[in-house]
């Protein structure tokens, strides 16, 4: 399904957004409850007048075609049938984002997905800077339930394609895991115990 989202340059329906963004990462399982979470909290932003009124589309009418919500419910209201507001529920199944809209909101919004959302779907998107990388694999790895390591995170640096700032990661972990940063250096010797005899 992927594959197909990436090759057009949108609309890209809230639903595919919602559920890409909570792909678990390493497996090929979506978190339904954070995708329904997420398409929420997309429609909060619609409700708050964060996407214009161009960028948020339906498909309708016969040939079926993408097109705004006033131009649905003109066509809709001039066919003699009657529009119901957007709900969530609606929202979730029906409702879609335009190229524009769907890339701020996954840029925007600080999601575990939003890093590799951005890589497949959306190819001009700015590279995230080595902070937010950081960051966004250390979220990843916890997702997923595992240690994120530096060694793990040079080889995720190399797998995005990007080369060299290896000191640059390191400090950057550091301050990303914080308290739960491995301690560095080698393992304390234990002291030798004078044993008089």
């Amino acid at each position: 399904m992927e594959a197909l989202l990436r090759a057009r340059p949108g609309p890209f329906y809230v639903r595919d957004i919602a559920q890409a963004l909570a792909l678990r990462p390493g497996r090929a399982e979506i978190d339904r409850d954070e995708a329904r979470r997420i398409a929420d909290s997309m429609f909060g932003a619609f409700e708050r007048g964060e996407f214009g009124e161009t960028e948020v589309v339906v498909r309708y009418g016969d040939p079926p075609r993408f097109g705004t919500i006033r131009q649905a419910m003109d066509e809709a209201s001039g066919g003699g049938y009657q529009w119901i507001d957007i709900d969530p529920n609606l929202w979730f199944a029906a409702v879609a984002l335009t190229y524009a809209a769907a890339k701020r909101y996954v840029e925007s919004g600080g999601l575990a997905g939003a890093a590799r959302v951005l890589r497949e779907w959306f190819p001009d998107a700015q590279p995230l800077a080595i902070t937010e990388f950081v960051g966004q694999y250390v979220a990843d790895e916890k997702a997923a339930g595992c240690q994120a390591t530096k060694k793990g995170l040079e080889g995720a640096w190399r797998n995005a394609g990007k080369k060299g700032h290896r000191d640059q990661l390191r400090v950057e972990f550091d301050k990303v895991m914080g308290d739960d940063a491995p301690i560095r250096g080698r393992p304390m010797k234990s002291p030798k115990i004078n044993r008089e005899k």
